[in-house]
């Protein structure tokens, strides 16, 4: 398909499987944690830093690292601006799927953990704006997922939480309200291929599924984890950020 180019959205190589099931599947990739001098990942806890995606695929390049710090300054000292930026970049795709019969989701926080949900240009937030379109992010707020499960988000925007090393307990809270709960898992088989080893089938009595194969997250049951394999310096960790298996 010949996607229209964007200004700051994009897509990437997890984001364009949604491409087989007829959604156009695009989001902002702001420079995590504090990379640029603003901390976006105020959730973030040491192996989450570590093993962040910012060392996977293209987020390793240097040019792409500078673009990202670029738009994430731009963000904090030209808010109003940047957000209608972000707003014509989904308006182009909106009206693009439209034409052309295409599913279209937004990723506000790719390799970020803002809260969308409070940051408005003229009174209003990019959900109030675009209710057509669905909307989703992982998060580490254990409250903004919690209040997701209890029905208290935008009805067009979707949370899975995210574990960590640090928030056991939350990931337990998340799951026994009825959200879902991402996970990254790592083999130590050294005959297993990294790309495709076998993810679990349970963990903690929850259903495993798979997260690989889309990043549409909107479309998975409730009350379940998404499996997550690792990537970039997550196979390095070894302070409980990975679940090993």
């Amino acid at each position: 398909m010949n996607f229209p180019r964007l200004d700051l959205l994009a897509s990437n190589s997890k984001l364009d499987k949604a491409q087989k099931q007829g959604v156009w599947q695009i989001g902002l990739s702001l420079a995590p944690a504090d990379a640029s001098g603003y901390n976006v990942c105020p959730h973030a806890s040491e192996g989450c830093k570590a093993a962040c995606l910012f060392t996977a695929g293209r987020g390793r390049m240097p040019t792409v690292h500078k673009g990202r710090v670029a738009k994430t300054l731009e963000f904090f000292r030209n808010k109003e601006e940047f957000i209608q930026r972000v707003s014509s970049d989904i308006a182009m795709a909106n009206a693009w799927a439209q034409t052309n019969k295409f599913g279209l989701t937004v990723r506000l926080n790719v390799i970020s953990d803002l809260v969308w949900e409070k940051i408005k240009a003229n009174g209003k937030t990019l959900f109030d704006l675009y209710p057509e379109v669905q909307f989703l992010d992982y998060t580490k707020h254990p409250d903004r997922a919690l209040r997701w499960a209890q029905g208290e988000m935008p009805n067009n925007y979707h949370i899975t939480f995210s574990r960590s090393e640090a928030n056991i307990q939350d990931c337990e809270r998340v799951l026994g309200a009825g959200g879902n709960v991402a996970i990254v898992f790592a083999t130590r088989d050294p005959k297993a291929k990294k790309r495709t080893f076998d993810l679990p089938s349970e963990w903690n009595g929850y259903k495993v599924i798979n997260g690989e194969e889309s990043d549409l997250r909107h479309l998975d049951p409730r009350n379940v984890v998404v499996g997550l394999r690792a990537k970039g310096e997550a196979w390095k960790d070894e302070n409980g950020f990975v679940e090993w298996i």
